[in-house]
C-alpha cells in the first residue's frame, strides 16, 4: 500500500503507513525516499535518507542512492554532496553506472561543472542520454567551447564503433553473427544515426528479428523521433 501511495503522490499517507510499519525493509525506505523527490520534497527525502543510514540494517542500495543525490540536487548544499559521496564510496556503490550517472548529474546541478565532468569521465558505461545531460550542462552555463568538446568525443567514439564493426569483415575476414548486427544497430540508434542503422537492417543477410526492430525503436525513444 505504501508504494500506492507514494506513486500517486499521496505521500502523507504513505508516511502514516511507513511510520506505523513494526519492522521496514529496504524496499520500503525506498520508495518513501524516491517519492519525496518525485513530488519535489527534497527536504523530506534527504531527511529519510539520513535516518537510514543511523539503521545498520537497511543498506542504501543503488536506487537509493540516486534519489537521495536528486533531491540534494535540488537543494544544492556541499555538507550534504560529501556526506552522500562519502557513503557511495564505503558502500562499494562507486562502480554503479546508474549511481555515477545521478552523482555526475548532481554536480552539474549544482554548478560544478569541472567535478560533473571528471565524475562523468570515470563512468564506464555511459550512454546517449549520459552525454547529452553532460553537454547540455555546459551549454546551459555558457561553456560552449568545453560542450562542444565533449560532443566531439561522443561522435569519435560512435565512429570508432562503426570503424570496429566493418574491421571484422574487410580485415579479419570474418563473417557478421547476428550478434554484430545487433551491436552496431544498437550503437547507431542511441547516437541518433536511424539511417544508417535502417541501412545496415535492409542489407544484412538475416532477416532483421524483434530484437533488432526494438534497439531501432529505444533510439526513436531516446530522441524523440
Amino acid at each position: 500500500m505504501i508504494f500506492g501511495y507514494a506513486k500517486t503522490g499521496r505521500l502523507d499517507e504513505a508516511r502514516k503507513l511507513f511510520d506505523e510499519m513494526p519492522e521496514r525493509d529496504n524496499f520500503s525506505w525506498s520508495v518513501m525516499i524516491s517519492g519525496n523527490v518525485r513530488k519535489d520534497r527534497p527536504n523530506e527525502a534527504l531527511e529519510l535518507y539520513k535516518v537510514m543510514q543511523r539503521h545498520d540494517n537497511y543498506k542504501c542500495n543503488k536506487f537509493t542512492v540516486s534519489s537521495a543525490l536528486a533531491a540534494s540536487a535540488a537543494i544544492p548544499c556541499l555538507h550534504i554532496e560529501k556526506e552522500i559521496y562519502g557513503h557511495i564510496m564505503r558502500t562499494g556503490l562507486d562502480s554503479d553506472a546508474v549511481v555515477w550517472g545521478a552523482l555526475s548529474d548532481m554536480y552539474g546541478k549544482c554548478g560544478s561543472i569541472e567535478e560533473a565532468r571528471h565524475i562523468f569521465y570515470q563512468t564506464m558505461d555511459r550512454d546517449v542520454v549520459s552525454w547529452t545531460a553532460m553537454i547540455s550542462r555546459y551549454f546551459e552555463e555558457k561553456w560552449r567551447e568545453e560542450g562542444f568538446a565533449i560532443f566531439m568525443d561522443l561522435i569519435r567514439l560512435v565512429s570508432k564503433g562503426f570503424e570496429y564493426f566493418h574491421l571484422i569483415k574487410e580485415k579479419h575476414g570474418l563473417t557478421y553473427t547476428a550478434d554484430h548486427y545487433a551491436c552496431v544497430i544498437d550503437l547507431l540508434a542511441r547516437s541518433g544515426r536511424f539511417k544508417e542503422a535502417e541501412d545496415i537492417i535492409d542489407e544484412m543477410p538475416i532477416k532483421a528479428d524483434k530484437f533488432l526492430w526494438a534497439l531501432l525503436l529505444g533510439g526513436c525513444r531516446i530522441h524523440r523521433a
